[in-house]
């Protein structure tokens, strides 16, 4: 009898251990055959340039200069100026071909150039271009050569106000037409040499000061300094008219220039 119970024991045991492993062998199965929509989705890429700015296509880089004799390259013996030399510096800092387009003249003074501009003849011009280069000023202040003493400097009081008041109208006048354009001035150098001339280098600087501030706030314009390549320079630089530069003046403006836009090169 004992016997009997004891195997009967051993059964029931056997009987509930095997019932428990095919049960957790289902559990198992189902656990690892889970629903699909319970399996992780891939993350889907965002096709590039989608919600960024559109890729610039263009394949030239425009440069438009306007102003005096200084912009048109007076005085260069290889008629080349400024702008014949930008090009060759600018082709280190980019791929795209430099395209120049020069409408400096001789004698223009500051009055005369926001006239050109107001009149909208030269809207479709500043509109295309990718830098706008001025050199504007000299030919105001060579007015006031033949003054001397006070009369001079009252004079030069107020041929400075005057140019300033001008000049805030031709930047106002060329970002209303092309605001993302960077604009390039070129500062006034003393053409006579600092030891020959009195006050003439006072003026120059008080001058080129004041034209810098109107440019101070701008983040896509850049005042140019000409005058310390000129000072000590006079000789190695300026023409035979012994006013505009020779072809080695030019260059070292350009260079200037040039070195002025090499970051930007990139983002035009």
């Amino acid at each position: 009898m004992a016997k009997k119970i004891l195997w009967y024991s051993i059964l029931i045991i056997f009987v509930i251990s095997l019932t428990s492993i095919c049960v957790g062998f289902v559990m198992a199965v189902k656990v690892s055959t889970g629903p699909v929509e319970e399996v992780s989705k891939p993350i889907t890429q965002q096709s590039p340039g989608t919600g960024g700015t559109a890729s610039n296509d263009q394949k030239n880089v425009k440069i438009l200069i306007l102003g005096d004799s200084i912009a048109k390259g007076s005085g260069d013996e290889t008629a080349r100026g400024i702008g014949g030399y930008l090009p060759d510096n600018l082709k280190n800092y980019t791929a795209k071909d430099i395209v120049v387009n020069n409408l400096g003249i001789d004698g223009l003074k500051s009055g005369e150039l926001v006239e050109q501009l107001k009149n909208g003849s030269l809207d479709n011009e500043m509109l295309s271009s990718d830098v706008i280069l001025i050199s504007i000023g000299g030919n105001d202040l060579r007015e006031i050569q033949r003054l001397s003493g006070i009369d001079r400097q009252n004079a030069f009081r107020q041929k400075q106000d005057a140019y300033i008041s001008i000049l805030k109208e031709v930047t106002k006048k060329v970002r209303s037409t092309n605001k993302d354009a960077f604009l390039i001035f070129v500062g006034l150098y003393n053409p006579y040499g600092d030891e020959n001339n009195g006050d003439e280098a006072q003026f120059i600087h008080r001058w080129n000061y004041s034209t810098q501030l109107v440019f101070a706030d701008d983040a896509r314009a850049a005042f140019i300094s000409t005058y310390d390549l000129f000072k000590l320079n006079a000789s190695r630089f300026i023409s035979a008219d012994k006013l505009h530069p020779n072809s080695a003046g030019y260059q070292m403006i350009a260079n200037l220039i040039s070195r002025s836009l090499e970051d930007i090169m990139t983002k035009i």
